[in-house]
């Protein structure tokens, strides 16, 4: 589905993640810890201290629960958290987020202060 692609790509551009560290999911200290099973996040970090998350569902069903997002590692103290690019604010929470993640897709999550 092309359709997807481009708009992954349009949202990534809007967060403007050429000009961003790229943390990997395998990353020792990674973005994002969760019990969920088959969910992995990658994240964009700028200068400016905002972090775009990309979370992934590799399931064939849907998933949902908390997620710990790694404040430390994103060099974050403290952060807001938006659904991107629709930016519908999320509960965020000692660094929880409770995220519904749809089968073999992803949810973009923008972070910061």
């Amino acid at each position: 589905n092309a359709q997807v692609v481009y708009e992954a790509q349009a949202a990534l551009d809007e967060f403007d993640y050429a000009h961003a560290e790229f943390i990997p999911y395998f990353d020792p200290q990674p973005p994002l810890t969760t019990g969920v099973k088959d969910i992995q996040a990658s994240a964009y970090k700028k200068a400016d201290g905002s972090v775009l998350l990309v979370v992934a569902n590799l399931s064939k069903e849907d998933r949902s629960g908390e997620m710990k997002i790694n404040l430390a590692r994103l060099g974050l103290t403290v952060a807001k958290a938006i659904s991107w690019p629709d930016k519908a604010p999320l509960e965020l929470k000692d660094g929880v987020v409770k995220l519904d993640v749809p089968r073999l897709g992803y949810r973009m999550v923008r972070l910061g202060r």
